[in-house]
């Protein structure tokens, strides 16, 4: 699934392979934001209306990571933005802030 996110995405954005490893590092180029949000909304996990399900996030994490993921995601949970795409960058950062050693994109 993730890797279907991923090709869909790119192509509807235009968000390149070396922006997205950038990204696993911490280099968060701003023209990413709606890729995140591409990922987040078909992946179920950004509603319509932009709010973003955290049980659903919590669920489809890996068991192995839930721990460490649940706190990351707790940190985030009051993160906002302008618009859908804004929030899913900030969103985005945030996590990588929590945790850069166990962030990634997908």
């Amino acid at each position: 699934m993730a890797g279907n996110l991923r090709k869909k995405c790119t192509g509807e954005t235009g968000a390149t392979v070396d922006m997205l490893e950038a990204a696993e590092l911490g280099d968060f180029d701003p023209s990413l934001a709606c890729y995140f949000k591409c990922v987040m909304e078909k992946g179920g996990v950004m509603k319509k209306d932009g709010k973003i399900n955290f049980k659903l996030l919590s669920k489809m994490m890996p068991q192995s990571f839930r721990h460490i993921g649940t706190e990351m995601l707790d940190e985030c949970r009051g993160v906002d933005g302008s618009d859908k795409c804004d929030k899913a960058f900030n969103f985005n950062k945030c996590m990588y802030n929590s945790n850069p050693v166990a962030y990634f994109v997908i």
